[in-house]
């Protein structure tokens, strides 16, 4: 299977310069700010170091609090393979869509570049006004300031590989242009169903990195924090954890792909779950004082997942509303099945098919997703010719 995956992705970069570039370009993206991230991670810790070093047992909690900071950087080097797995999987699939979670995620991370250098800044700033840290503080502080360069090229090295995946997601939207086509035929509502499919998976895969950045952020404040209810927090935790992001996908998932009406019911109601309790996590987030230094950063993600979460609920709803409408079919068609019916010339099932010189013979225009020119047919003036480009 891996062998089979690898084999396709590996053809579809050959055969489409677009797909060639952004699979180099996000590759480099990945190498590129793993390697500043650690230099960012490095330039923290050694500022922070000489806080710890110097602030002595009265600054404990504060400590505590400065060692959480750490698990966003990693969070971001995470971030960073991410968007090259997922750029891959969007290849492999040839899903324009995908894109637009791609798009969202380099997103994400140059506004991650942003805010963990002012979180950083913030902390030193608030420890060197604090009588009983102040000496310890403002060494700190200036130690930071002095290596904070690294910081700002993460920004600029994060903005520009999003403008550039802006650019190169455009060219290989338009060599995608024909894949829902291909696999569904011109049957606009049929091919607005399997958008919509797609649309679901893309929130899914959304859904399961961003809950798992929030869990990781949350178990680490936690641990950080010890409470005599730390050891019941993590573990309800890590059990939602766990139920939101393999048993609710696998229910989205395999609900969609059989049109199962039950378990896509259970998962409506698991994932209204989910939203209550990012929800309560998000007010302890706002009120609590063990989130002074990590605030920013864990609401934001909670927010966009609560987010995500009603947007893949609305989503996975009108994917309910099209079961029995035809599209089952087609998604357990293999890939394989409609490539070779493509590439060979077999017949495509659609009301539009090619005759030998490759245009379409039909007396409407096609979908508005192909790319059309008109140009006369002197053979017959009374059928419409349209060449594909």
């Amino acid at each position: 299977m891996l062998r089979n995956i690898y084999d396709t992705i590996k053809s579809r970069i050959e055969h489409s310069k677009a797909a060639k570039y952004i699979s180099i370009s996000s590759f480099v993206q990945a190498i590129v700010l793993i390697a500043l991230e650690a230099s960012v991670t490095a330039t923290y810790s050694n500022s922070f170091n000489v806080f710890r070093n110097n602030v002595g047992t009265q600054g404990a909690a504060l400590v505590d609090q400065g060692d959480t900071l750490v698990v966003y950087h990693i969070i971001f080097m995470l971030a960073a393979v991410f968007q090259f797995v997922i750029t891959l999987d969007a290849i492999y699939n040839q899903n324009s869509i995908e894109l637009v979670s791609i798009a969202i995620i380099n997103g994400g991370l140059f506004g991650y570049s942003i805010m963990q250098y002012q979180q950083a800044r913030s902390f030193f700033n608030r420890v060197s006004n604090i009588a009983i840290t102040e000496k310890a503080g403002k060494l700190a502080q200036a130690n930071f300031t002095d290596h904070d360069t690294i910081f700002i090229i993460t920004m600029l090295a994060s903005a520009l590989f999003f403008l550039l995946f802006i650019w190169q997601g455009y060219k290989l939207h338009k060599d995608f242009g024909w894949s829902i086509y291909k696999r569904i035929g011109a049957d606009a509502k049929l091919r607005d169903m399997y958008k919509m499919y797609f649309v679901l998976l893309m929130l899914l895969k959304l859904d399961v990195f961003f809950y798992a950045s929030f869990a990781l952020q949350f178990l680490v404040v936690v641990l950080f924090n010890h409470s005599e209810s730390s050891t019941t927090e993590i573990t309800l935790h890590v059990v939602v954890a766990a139920f939101m992001m393999s048993i609710l996908i696998f229910l989205a998932v395999r609900a969609v792909k059989t049109e199962n009406s039950q378990l896509l019911i259970a998962f409506l109601i698991g994932n209204v779950a989910c939203i209550c309790y990012l929800a309560y996590k998000l007010s302890q987030a706002l009120s609590e004082q063990r989130f002074e230094t990590v605030r920013k950063s864990i609401t934001f993600t909670i927010v966009l997942d609560i987010l995500l979460g009603i947007a893949t609920f609305i989503v996975a709803f009108l994917c309910y509303r099209n079961f029995g409408s035809g599209l089952k079919p087609h998604l357990s068609k293999p890939k394989s099945q409609t490539k070779n019916a493509y590439d060979t010339g077999a017949p495509i099932s659609n009301p539009y098919p090619l005759n030998q010189t490759g245009h379409f013979n039909v007396d409407v225009a096609p979908p508005a997703e192909i790319e059309v020119h008109h140009t006369p047919n002197f053979a017959n003036e009374g059928t419409k010719r349209w060449t594909l480009e």
